[in-house]
């Protein structure tokens, strides 16, 4: 009581000096032209008001604190009070800076200009409340001193690994800084941040939620598997509330159909997914990219039509999972805490994506046909069940092959999701003590869980080509020998009868060679993106360098974040959100030891093998950039479990089932996960066979006699016909297109033309030089083609034709 007593008299002193130096701070006369009274303006007096409130307040403190029963000595060790102080403090301390911060970066947009008239003041009342803050928390600890100091010394190994990689990664950040500098240009040494950041209310509303099931972690007696459930359900109705809101990906809804279309990435996927419907497989491509996504896509279409939103409705349905699953993975390395914030992070992050997408590029969410949440989301599940087989479960010989079968499904979206397979067996090898015969078992089982996904695909690609191969590897040959090489151009073409095996072969010639002539100029630009992905990870967390309104405080409305870079330089919290992510990293190994380190391990093989090919940031690194969030949450979690149990307070943890193994999963389930991921891998090569053709070859003789019964239109007959689906019609005025793409006929043209393209007898595009827009050519329609040569390039005609009507279009020759 006699340390309170002290303690308190001293901060009441030193708040006292605080509160007299910003009194006389503002003391000093404002401007002439503003005086109301005397020398100062009536905002001025409002504020010098303000400050010997804040005086008098901090003098009656102290007088009180001299009295011998005065509350304010056991205030900072009573129940609720001491909490509240301690946090109130942090609270106030974060308030300020951000306010001030706010005003700064507001002034430096055009229509907040004259809030820089505001920065002393902010900046002033900044530093007070800063102070004051942190005073208040020092308060509460010294009073409470002895719990902190027996905590400090259980965990001194913790702060002092923490200290030990916070610095080794500061370090990391230097070596960067230092060979951008000091290497010669041509490096692509920028460290680029994430797609989209998350934004400091988000940081703040999970961790008030997170700290609510610190505080009663039993109130929620019912299983994590309802919550899960909850989290889900809650998941797809916050993201079927928003509206799609037109991108890149999803372009604004123009003539002549005004409908929302997938573009670029998301519409070749969606275009094989509607050669599948039609019955001509995927496009007739040997290696078709993301098969896997396109048979789901084929399969959506089927069940909910064409409209885009009812796709987008179908596919939350399984993307909502998500959240869900990093819930609980979140929970299994660190309780329950950590797996809501995580959750509701990647929950608010999506709907974000969404409002931020019609001015920005390289943006992924759940609203767009692309592959990276899919691959993030399937990354998320396979750890959780590689975390259950290695810890858990480890006699289960279901769970290891439904792994398996989960990463084979992310091998389809993306290849190098098979990179998850290296940390997760080094690091449940190391967890189980390296019992060969058992490691060897778990990969048998993973190995098998894969083959069922592949093994059908693969003998698809063998029946084709000859060979035994997953993906083109023409295409990645030819990425790998362009890059290494610098080739001017995208593609180095094949020579005159030079087959695939000998293209592919030259290719990884030119790669090798290219390496040993310039192996400096690789590894550094190897290093350039992969620094790329990992150091620029850590802005997952947001650092703000303009603010033009008010509004993009809860929804940015300018790409502030596409500039960063994670530079030495940057503002402190930087090294902030490193500490945050070194004290998760840490905490998640106290707990579980090496598993707990299965995120960081398949984020730094997945961005690893990433930068081989020179990418690196933004969406490539969108299915593994989670894994920041997930410490950084997890860093944030462990501070606040830090202050509450300094303080003492007593917190009612659920208890563990511990000495025990866990009951294992019914089989059931088991056989129902492998039966689904079976017909995963059967369904790709049965989607070529299985569904009828509906634009089957047919003779001129027997088209031109179809074309003549629905039209009287004589047209010449020696034209040759194309029949088959138009997809995605938009026209284009003279001397516009998509901005953002020079895609031919997507871009601006001098001709106004219609564009489209074709499933059928042909696939690809049709560019169709028409002067006015086209009266009616709806979205899956059927259509002949009248070509000169049988090429989509001379198209002179487009019949349109359904149940309610024929109509038939001329090119423009203009």
């Amino acid at each position: 009581m006699i340390k309170n007593k002290k303690a308190t008299q001293i901060f009441s002193i030193l708040w006292i000096f605080e509160s007299l130096v910003i009194l006389l701070f503002f003391l000093s006369p404002s401007e002439v032209e503003n005086r109301t009274f005397w020398l100062y303006s009536t905002s001025r007096l409002g504020i010098i008001f303000f400050a010997v409130f804040l005086l008098a307040l901090s003098v009656t403190m102290l007088l009180t604190a001299r009295k011998e029963k005065s509350p304010l000595h056991e205030i900072t060790t009573k129940p609720f009070w001491k909490e509240a102080l301690a946090f109130g403090g942090i609270f106030l301390l974060l308030l300020s800076r951000a306010t001030h911060s706010g005003f700064e970066l507001l002034s430096q947009s055009k229509n907040f200009q004259h809030f820089s008239g505001y920065l002393p003041y902010t900046q002033a009342f900044s530093i007070y409340f800063s102070l004051l803050g942190i005073s208040v928390f020092l308060w509460v600890l010294y009073c409470n001193q002895q719990n902190f100091q027996s905590y400090f010394q259980k965990n001194s190994k913790f702060a002092s690994a923490v200290v030990g990689i916070w610095i080794l990664l500061g370090i990391l950040l230097f070596a960067a800084d230092h060979v951008q500098r000091n290497f010669d240009a041509g490096y692509n040494w920028g460290l680029v941040g994430p797609h989209f950041p998350l934004l400091e209310w988000q940081i703040f509303l999970a961790w008030a939620l997170s700290t609510i099931f610190i505080l009663h972690p039993s109130k929620l007696s019912i299983s994590d598997k309802w919550i899960a459930v909850i989290i889900w359900a809650v998941t797809l109705a916050l993201w079927l509330s928003q509206p799609v809101n037109p991108g890149y990906g999803t372009q604004t809804p123009i003539a002549p159909n005004y409908e929302i279309y997938p573009f670029s990435d998301a519409q070749l996927y969606d275009q094989n997914s509607q050669s599948v419907i039609i019955g001509k497989g995927m496009a007739n491509e040997e290696f078709p990219a993301r098969p896997i996504y396109v048979i789901f896509l084929a399969i959506t279409h089927a069940l909910v039509g064409q409209d885009y939103n009812a796709v987008i409705a179908f596919q939350s349905i399984f993307l909502a999972s998500f959240p869900a699953i990093l819930y609980l993975l979140g929970k299994e390395i660190s309780g329950r805490p950590l797996g809501v914030g995580v959750a509701l992070l990647a929950l608010l992050r999506d709907i974000a994506s969404n409002k931020i997408s019609h001015f920005t590029v390289s943006v992924t969410y759940s609203k767009i046909l692309l592959s990276e949440l899919p691959v993030a989301m399937l990354l998320a599940l396979f750890l959780l069940l590689a975390y259950r087989w290695s810890k858990k479960y480890p006699k289960n010989n279901f769970l290891p092959i439904i792994s398996g079968g989960v990463l084979g499904i992310a091998i389809y979206f993306r290849t190098q999701s098979i990179i998850a397979l290296a940390p997760t067996f080094l690091l449940a090898a190391f967890h189980q003590k390296w019992r060969i015969k058992w490691l060897l078992r778990q990969g048998l089982l993973v190995l098998l869980g894969i083959a069922l996904v592949i093994a059908p695909w693969l003998y698809r690609n063998w029946q084709r080509t000859g060979g035994i191969v997953l993906d083109n590897p023409l295409s990645q040959m030819n990425v790998l020998a362009v890059r290494y090489s610098n080739h001017p151009e995208m593609t180095i073409p094949q020579m005159p009868g030079e087959n695939d095996s000998e293209y592919s072969n030259r290719m990884l010639k030119i790669a090798l060679e290219s390496m040993r002539e310039n192996p400096q100029w690789i590894l550094n630009n190897i290093g350039s993106h992969f620094s790329q992905s990992f150091l620029g990870g850590f802005l997952v967390f947001p650092l703000r360098d303009s603010m033009p309104d008010t509004q993009s405080i809860l929804t940015p409305t300018s790409n502030f974040w596409e500039n960063w870079r994670a530079t030495s330089e940057k503002s402190p919290l930087l090294f902030f959100y490193m500490l945050l992510f070194t004290i998760g990293l840490v905490a998640a190994w106290k707990k579980e030891r090496w598993l707990g380190l299965l995120p960081l391990g398949t984020s730094f093989f997945y961005n690893l093998w990433t930068a081989l090919f020179f990418a690196g940031g933004v969406r490539f690194s969108f299915p593994v950039d989670w894994v920041y969030f997930f410490y950084q949450m997890l860093g944030l979690v462990t501070l606040t479990n830090f202050v509450f149990t300094g303080l003492g307070t007593n917190i009612k943890h659920r208890e563990r089932a511990l000495g025990r193994e866990p009951a294992p999963q019914r089989s059931w389930g088991n056989i129902a996960a492998i039966i689904f991921i079976c017909a995963a891998g059967l369904s790709l090569p049965l989607s070529e066979i299985i569904v009828p053709d509906q634009y089957p070859h047919k003779t001129q003789a027997e088209m031109w006699s179809t074309v003549n019964a629905k039209t009287d239109t004589s047209l010449d007959e020696s034209l040759i016909l194309i029949e088959g689906r138009a997809l995605y019609p938009r026209y284009f005025p003279a001397n516009e297109g998509i901005s953002q793409t020079d895609k031919p006929g997507y871009d601006a043209s001098p001709e106004s033309r219609l564009v489209f393209e074709v499933a059928g007898q042909a696939t690809g595009r049709v560019i169709f030089p028409i002067q006015n827009e086209p009266e009616y050519i709806p979205h899956t329609v059927d259509i002949t083609l009248f070509t000169t040569d049988g090429t989509l390039e001379t198209v002179q005609y487009i019949l349109v034709y359904d149940e309610s009507r024929t109509i038939l279009y001329e090119r423009n020759h203009e």
